[in-house]
């Protein structure tokens, strides 16, 4: 349900489709320009035992065997004369 009254004068345009998270986080993206800096977020990926543990995955992923059947050819169509 929307409710569409702000260039009407009756109110704020209103989505409950956008979580009040997204509305906290984002806002109308005045803040953006308002040049008031924001901490970024945490990030785990930044974090040096997990960058160590993707490496080692990758790692593992890159000596496993090629897929099934990744050395066949596909069949070819042979044509029958006309009898």
């Amino acid at each position: 349900m929307s409710v569409a009254g702000g260039l009407s004068g009756n109110g704020p345009v209103v989505f409950p489709n956008i979580t009040r998270w997204r509305r906290q986080t984002f806002s109308d993206l005045t803040g953006a320009l308002s040049g008031r800096q924001q901490p970024a977020p945490s990030n785990p990926e930044f974090d040096p035992a997990t960058r160590a543990a993707n490496v080692a995955a990758q790692q593992a992923a890159s000596t496993l065997p090629p897929f099934p059947g990744a050395d066949q050819t596909k069949p070819k169509q042979v044509k029958k004369p006309h009898a």
